[in-house]
């Protein structure tokens, strides 16, 4: 996380950092004084509890992900409607500045990168195609091809779409634990790392 936010910083000078944790501490990395590093940079820390896990026994990986929610969720309760934010995993890298990926969201709203995979392509156990059952089942509607598999490692919105986001997770959360606890399919396959 230290890298990320030193090569963010040094590329996106005038843009506000965060970094959300569901950890009280900041730990120092083989002594090097993190929180320090955070402060001199002016990089914002935001504690959120880990709310949205999913039933630790139903899935052995990516259960983290949906950390994501929380972060959404505080996003937003605590930004205008039109603030643009860019949540990325602290693995990626920025070579640039984010400037025009901020003029695409301010132009489009939303910014995430379709993957491309095939239909029948294994994604962590599961095909666009068992998505596409898996929606027209809950959704009691047929769809006319079969939902894009966007990358998770970043995605850039304005916070009018994060609200959008975040009602259409709280409307859906208790279909995801209903069908989890029937044994059901849902978006994230068991034991699939």
């Amino acid at each position: 996380m230290v890298a990320f936010f030193a090569v963010s910083v040094r590329n996106n000078a005038n843009s506000r950092h965060i970094f959300f944790t569901n950890n009280s501490e900041i730990p120092d990395i083989g002594g090097f004084e993190t929180e320090r590093f955070f402060e001199e940079n002016e990089i914002e820390v935001v504690t959120l509890p880990y709310t949205c896990k999913i039933p630790r026994n139903n899935f052995n990986c990516w259960g983290s992900t949906f950390y994501l929610f929380d972060i959404l969720k505080h996003i937003s309760e605590n930004a205008a409607e039109d603030d643009i934010y860019i949540i990325l995993d602290p693995d990626c890298v920025f070579i640039n500045p984010v400037d025009r990926l901020v003029d695409l969201i301010s132009r489009y709203d939303v910014l995430a990168y379709d993957l491309r995979s095939p239909p029948e392509a294994d994604l962590y156990g599961l095909s666009r195609l068992d998505m596409k059952e898996i929606y027209e089942e809950i959704n009691g509607k047929a769809l006319s091809e079969p939902p894009r598999d966007y990358g998770a490692e970043w995605v850039g919105a304005k916070v009018k779409v994060i609200k959008d986001i975040v009602r259409i997770f709280d409307e859906t959360r208790s279909i995801i634990d209903e069908r989890v606890k029937r044994g059901k399919k849902v978006l994230i396959r068991r034991n699939t790392c």
